[in-house]
């Protein structure tokens, strides 16, 4: 396995433990970890994205229900839960190293919902840990992650959004970002596509 392979498994391993995840012991060195993926929209995006990395051959995600689905253990999985989790199989620390970009907006396109008032991301992982994670999405992307109890509530997305049509990310990644935008925002998201287009970019939207 290469060294970008290696990356994208880390990257999609990291975000799913950073939502709303059970972590199940299979054996004494073996863990599984279970998450929800609430809609169609959100398979399509972990489909997506295994597909164009290529790494389907190299973590294996097994459906167990609708929209429950399991990683099942590896090494890889279990040298990162040996440094994240805690005798209640809680994430309750975070390696910094292992935070990136790629992380955030995929934990956001994966895990986040639009709710009456907030944009939100349902997490299972200790206030500590929580607290470590918003530091670290507003430094690294600009966007405000408050922890909430059980889940996240979302600031500045929208800026976001933009970003990710400006550098030309992958197109399902802004739709469903901008999918989370109120009204307002999503018209100006759509304002910001079409001079993209008339600058010569290309988008292919879903």
């Amino acid at each position: 396995m290469n060294d970008e392979k290696m990356k994208s498994i880390k990257d999609l391993i990291v975000a799913i433990l950073l939502s709303d995840c059970d972590i199940k012991k299979r054996s004494k060195s073996e863990r599984d970890i279970i998450f929800t993926l609430e809609n169609s929209h959100k398979q399509y995006i972990l489909e997506n994205y295994i597909s164009r990395n290529q790494i389907d051959n190299y973590i294996d995600i097994q459906r167990l229900e609708d929209s429950r689905f399991l990683v099942k253990s590896n090494l890889l999985i279990e040298k990162i839960l040996q440094d994240w989790t805690d005798e209640k199989q809680r994430v309750s620390y975070i390696n910094p190293q292992l935070l990136n970009v790629n992380v955030f907006i995929l934990l956001i396109c994966l895990f986040g919902q639009r709710g009456k008032k907030d944009v939100h991301i349902k997490t299972s992982m200790t206030r500590g840990a929580q607290e470590t994670v918003q530091f670290f999405m507003f430094e690294y992307i600009g966007v405000h992650f408050i922890p909430s109890g059980r889940h996240f509530k979302i600031r500045l997305l929208n800026k976001l959004v933009e970003k990710s049509i400006v550098e030309g990310r992958p197109a399902y990644e802004s739709v469903e970002m901008a999918s989370l935008l109120t009204e307002s925002e999503r018209n100006s998201f759509l304002t910001i596509r079409e001079k993209n287009k008339e600058a010569h970019y290309t988008y292919a939207f879903y």
